[in-house]
């Protein structure tokens, strides 16, 4: 019963993931094409920022709700209300910093006064995605993470929708319109997702019912459990998030003292990170379905100490997740002109795609070993290693770039999510096979 019901969910987040990847980049075509490359730079400016205030925002309670509702179902409502005030007062504060922080953000930080307005609109689209995740973290505690997976759906067709329709609108105010209305249209996406969520709720009227009169009673807080966890979680994402901003900023200046132009720098940089690496990250879906499907039962499994099966799970489905990886790792390795060409229309960069595709293996395993580790209950070591591969890609590109230049970035980033891997593989080892090897002598 458990392998039909872990296929049939494996299964349908694949394919839905892979329509849902179709659709994004889809709605990424649209959006380039609707607001004009001008309205796009300062869209693409501003993600760095939203990506961070999400991570700070969310506090990784999707991640916090799936695991502990797994392991205690009884207290599935005590734990959503928890997270619901937790996530009620972060958001509130956020929100109000945010339109504060924004004309500072804009001029002192992103050094281009354009940004603000779209900024602005983080403040909107940041609560939704908040929201989502919440009852997200719900869906995949009680396992049925397939609907979750479709709500995504729902997600991208209203935000091509919106863009299709009122795009052009926003665009005849100007370019720093044009980027406010393709961040209005994530929140138009998000809201579709969120209606979609709420409405496959079974009994919702009751359960909302149950949720209001929960919030009063302070002995339904699970906060502890709650805030042990998402901390070191949320700690980890922070980090990586830094090193993400770090990174062009590093790499510009260390290259111009190697006698790099800034048009050189910007010119490879764009083929490595717009070209090669999203076709190297392209199969990652099938990784994210794999981890996403591993969390909820790997952590019924240990929570009821049966270690064989959560043995069982997490070979079978990093196993699937792995050969998958390699499946494509080999296509990005014979043919990367070829593949660069029909996605692109052009073959630059198809050396960094042939270098680095077989370390990409490695890359397949990331997700399925984040949610074993997660699963076992060490999200403490999931931050310090990667606050720790972080650093060292930053030490990296200090070491590489001098002499290796554009492909400095490249090797510094595979090495990093090599260790991480390689380090998670080593917790998992000593904490679920070594332990019952040694019991069983």
């Amino acid at each position: 019963m458990l392998k039909k019901k872990l296929l049939k969910a494996t299964l349908s987040l694949i394919v839905v993931g892979f329509i849902t990847k179709v659709l994004s980049t889809i709605g990424r075509v649209v959006t380039a094409r609707t607001i004009g490359q001008a309205s796009m730079g300062i869209y693409m400016m501003v993600m760095p920022a939203a990506i961070f205030f999400i991570n700070v925002i969310q506090l990784s309670l999707p991640t916090c709700i799936n695991k502990l509702i797994a392991e205690k179902p009884e207290r599935s409502r005590n734990i959503i209300i928890t997270s619901s005030i937790i996530a009620l007062i972060v958001n509130s504060i956020f929100m109000i910093l945010i339109i504060s922080l924004a004309p500072f953000i804009a001029n002192n930080i992103l050094k281009n006064e354009k940004t603000v307005l779209a900024i602005n609109a983080l403040a909107l689209l940041i609560p939704l995605i908040s929201l989502g995740g919440l009852i997200k973290g719900y869906y995949a505690g009680i396992g049925k993470i397939e609907i979750t997976a479709y709500s995504q759906i729902s997600e991208e067709i209203a935000r091509i929708a919106f863009i299709l329709l009122f795009g052009s609108y926003f665009v005849k105010g100007g370019e720093m319109y044009g980027a406010y209305g393709a961040i209005l249209s994530l929140c138009m996406g998000e809201v579709f997702s969120l209606t979609h969520l709420i409405f496959s709720l079974k009994n919702l009227k009751n359960k909302t019912k149950k949720l209001f009169k929960g919030i009063i009673d302070e002995k339904n807080l699970e906060t502890k459990d709650i805030l042990n966890m998402s901390l070191p979680l949320t700690g980890g994402k922070l980090i990586a998030s830094i090193a993400y901003m770090l990174e062009p900023i590093i790499m510009t200046n260390v290259l111009l003292k190697t006698g790099m132009s800034n048009d050189a720098i910007s010119l490879e940089y764009g083929i490595l990170s717009g070209y090669a690496m999203p076709l190297l990250l392209m199969p990652g879906f099938f990784a994210n379905a794999f981890g996403r499907v591993l969390l909820q039962p790997m952590t019924v499994a240990i929570s009821k100490n049966d270690k064989k099966q959560a043995k069982k799970l997490f070979l079978s489905l990093t196993g699937a997740s792995l050969i998958i990886g390699l499946f494509f790792s080999l296509i990005m390795f014979i043919f990367p002109k070829q593949l660069m060409t029909i996605l692109y229309k052009s073959s630059d960069g198809y050396n960094y795609v042939r270098i680095f595709a077989l370390p990409f293996i490695l890359y397949y395993l990331e997700s399925p070993f984040i949610s074993a580790v997660t699963a076992l209950g060490k999200t403490k070591q999931i931050m310090f290693y990667d606050v720790l591969t972080s650093f060292i890609r930053i030490g990296l590109l200090f070491v590489l770039l001098p002499s290796l230049e554009m492909m400095g970035v490249a090797i510094a980033t595979t090495i990093s999510f090599v260790i991480l891997v390689a380090i998670f593989g080593i917790i998992i080892y000593k904490n679920l096979f070594k332990k019952e090897i040694t019991s069983q002598q």
